[in-house]
């Protein structure tokens, strides 16, 4: 036979105002097998259940096979952004990068979390704005009334199937709506292409929990259901007065408040019997004293009644002798009961005694295996911090060092092809880079190349500089041969002219002298 939960009735009245109920937890997609089998109330803790009632449960969202559509969805993309990926980067010639990429294989589409990329919520009030504990005593109207604008909350701020299930329980005390939310988002990059991921924070309500608070306060209000107090703010305003910060509340599971509640019945179970056991010492005590009491009155009144009988009549002195030793063994029976009670409790006593010792250690190895279990969690909690810390630390250098690396590539490509080139200083400009003849022609085009070079543009600039500069040296170095040719040709012309001014003047003179006489 099962025993179902059966709820017990307080005399609170029945409440008009009550804070709304608005919480959410992350989730991994290999989790949602426990949801559902929290949901068909197929395993797990059922103590605070009526199961009786479990029948009455409702699916207000998500058709059967949602869990196997989300499974597959992040199946599908995994894929789809290990194939973006790589075709980004062999489009950018990076097939090195590539191969790498490949070798690793694909990867989960959200960013790495401890919480999960998924979201699971409830939505619920104080029982006592229903009526009570349990359906039977909830007001039918108040229930629907909360189920229709529950929905309409759901709905309008989780559009495009954001919402992928919501179910209703009427098997618990309060009345609540338990459902399961997945954000998926696009990003574009040159590096790594069209990638689809699971973003909670894409939602405004997931981003921000206080804002969520703000909007389900609002939507609610008009049913009688006000937002939940203000703990954060409350806190932020603390912080900027320099103020005590008041009690952080936290949620506590209702499966980890039941557990508290039977600890806390076996100490009082344990307390009963210490005192139990402090009792019967007590009345083992008691009944010593009493035997011992007894025992004493038994041989005075023995004696006084032989010696009365012995006075009286000499023939009852046998009788009264038979009387006197009758007594003296039923003291004689009172002592040695009271020396077995003393005797028992003694015993019950050096038990307890070498027990002390044995309780004491088991004691300290426990706290001492805790103390050790304690040290190991935190020193790997923070060696996983330290590792999660490192590994960001490399993804923002290679993405720094990806992002300069296209910006020289780009800019050596303009420095070798003269769009760009390096301008030493004349007497009205300083040096400077400036666009050479094959520059992009319009101002938008120009300035877009400048945002691609931006990061590294003081290595393009020396680039620049270094082969304007080379190119001077060695222009420098052919005009200095030039000269030196030039010079060397304009003396041979000087060497070569007075020869040649002698013959024509031997010429010239020798032809005057053979004329006529």
């Amino acid at each position: 036979m099962t025993v179902h939960a059966k709820f017990r009735q307080d005399q609170s009245d029945k409440l008009d105002k009550a804070p709304v109920v608005l919480r959410f937890a992350g989730l991994f997609p290999h989790q949602l097998w426990k949801f559902r089998l929290h949901d068909k109330r197929a395993g797990g803790d059922l103590a605070h259940v009526d199961q009786d009632m479990s029948g009455l449960n409702e699916v207000l969202a998500g058709g059967p096979g949602w869990q196997k559509r989300i499974c597959t969805e992040v199946a599908e993309m995994r894929e789809h952004n290990f194939e973006e990926r790589l075709g980004a980067l062999r489009a950018k010639s990076r097939i090195s990068q590539a191969e790498r990429e490949a070798a690793k294989g694909p990867s989960d589409p959200w960013r790495e979390s401890a919480k999960g990329p998924l979201r699971e919520g409830i939505l619920t009030v104080n029982k006592a704005w229903f009526g009570g504990a349990g359906i039977f005593e909830w007001d039918p109207e108040r229930v629907a009334e909360f189920r229709e604008v529950a929905m309409k909350f759901l709905t309008q701020h989780f559009p495009d199937d954001q919402l992928r299930f919501a179910s209703a329980h009427v098997d618990e005390e309060a009345y609540h709506i338990h459902f399961v939310v997945a954000v998926w988002s696009e990003k574009n990059s040159a590096n790594s292409g069209r990638q689809v991921v699971l973003q909670p924070s894409a939602n405004p309500l997931l981003k921000n929990y206080e804002h969520a608070q703000d909007l389900a306060g609002e939507t609610f209000a008009k049913i009688g259901i006000t937002r939940g107090k203000r703990h954060a703010e409350a806190r932020r305003k603390a912080r900027a007065e320099d103020a005590p910060q008041p009690e952080t509340r936290h949620h506590v599971p209702p499966s980890k408040w039941r557990a508290e509640e039977r600890r806390a019945a076996q100490a009082e179970r344990k307390r009963i019997l210490g005192d139990a056991r402090m009792e019967a010492k007590a009345v083992a005590e008691g009944a010593r004293d009493l035997a011992k009491a007894t025992g004493r009155k038994s041989r005075k009144r023995a004696i006084k009644e032989a010696q009365a009988r012995k006075r009286r009549a000499g023939r009852e002195t046998a009788a009264a002798e038979r009387s006197r030793d009758a007594a003296e063994a039923e003291a004689r029976q009172f002592e040695e009961a009271a020396a077995a009670a003393n005797s028992r409790k003694e015993a019950i006593e050096a038990e307890v005694v070498a027990m002390e010792p044995m309780v004491k250690g088991y004691e300290e190895r426990a706290e001492a295996a805790a103390q050790k279990y304690r040290e190991q969690k935190a020193a790997r909690e923070a060696e996983e911090a330290r590792l999660k810390e490192a590994g960001e630390k490399v993804r923002v250098k290679v993405a720094e060092a990806e992002v300069i690396s296209d910006a020289i590539e780009t800019g050596l490509e303009l420095v070798a092809d003269g769009a760009l080139a390096w301008q030493e200083a004349s007497a009205d400009q300083p040096s400077r880079l400036t666009w050479g003849t094959t520059a992009p022609k319009t101002k938008q085009a120009q300035d877009e190349k400048l945002k691609e070079i931006r990061p590294a543009m003081r290595m393009v600039t020396r680039i620049a500089q270094l082969v304007a500069r080379t190119v001077k040296r060695v222009l420098a170095k052919e005009r200095q041969k030039l000269k030196q040719d030039a010079d060397y040709v304009r003396g041979l012309r000087q060497k070569w002219e007075p020869e040649d001014e002698a013959r024509l003047s031997r010429i010239t003179l020798g032809g005057i002298d053979s004329g006529p006489k």
